[in-house]
């Protein structure tokens, strides 16, 4: 059931959003399409290429969670977790060559940055987006190429359970409207592509329990 109404909230805030750009006088054609797998994706987005023009910008917000511990972790959980970030981001720049775009976003996380207990996949994902934003940015100084390295946001992956979870590390959680409005700022900076920076922090930080120091080897 749970499933079922996050579905259902989910095709609602689709349309929400859907009409919310239309009524600022842009054209909208939204597409399904698994970034895994590059040739469906790949079809997918020629039909739209023809009928709208060359794709100029690219926000990747792929993103799983499957949390545990590092030992408790398996192969399915590592790849739920770690494809959709790195191989979509990898599969998309191979259908729209980055020398053809003016903007490339990647949506990273502060756990990245600075890790999190039951997130070494995540952690990984987001690192390596990181680094590649780096090497595309080198490549293609023209590009305002940005991986923004969120902090937990008020809505998405963040359930109410998490959200208390946050709230007893003291780590806020970003408001919607607000982080929004960060992204349309750095999307839209008057700072010169090549100038602008491509790692960006935003939000609140993982923190960690303090803990005693156990020298003893442990299975």
């Amino acid at each position: 059931m749970d499933k079922q109404f996050k579905n259902i909230r989910a095709q609602q805030e689709i349309r929400t959003t859907i009409k919310a750009v239309q009524n600022t006088g842009s054209e909208v054609e939204y597409i399904e399409a698994d970034v895994t797998n590059k040739a469906s994706l790949e079809e997918k987005l020629q039909k739209s290429v023809q009928r709208l023009g060359k794709i100029s910008g690219i926000i990747h917000g792929a993103g799983n969670l499957a949390d545990r511990r590092i030992e408790k972790k398996t192969l399915r959980d590592f790849e739920t977790v770690f494809y959709p970030k790195v191989d979509g981001l990898q599969n998309l720049l191979e259908i729209v060559p980055v020398s053809q775009l003016d903007l490339l976003v990647s949506f990273s996380s502060v756990v990245g940055f600075f890790g999190n207990m039951g997130q070494a996949d995540y952690a990984m994902a987001n690192e390596v987006m990181n680094k590649a934003a780096y090497q595309l940015k080198r490549e293609n100084p023209g590009c305002r190429v940005i991986s923004i390295n969120w902090g937990p946001w008020d809505s998405g992956m963040v359930t109410p359970e998490l959200k208390r979870a946050f709230a007893s590390r003291n780590m806020d959680v970003i408001p919607v409207e607000a982080g929004a409005d960060r992204l349309v700022t750095e999307v839209y900076a008057k700072t010169p592509p090549q100038d602008h920076p491509v790692q960006l922090i935003i939000g609140s930080l993982p923190t960690r329990p303090a803990a005693t120091f156990d020298p003893s080897l442990k299975r």
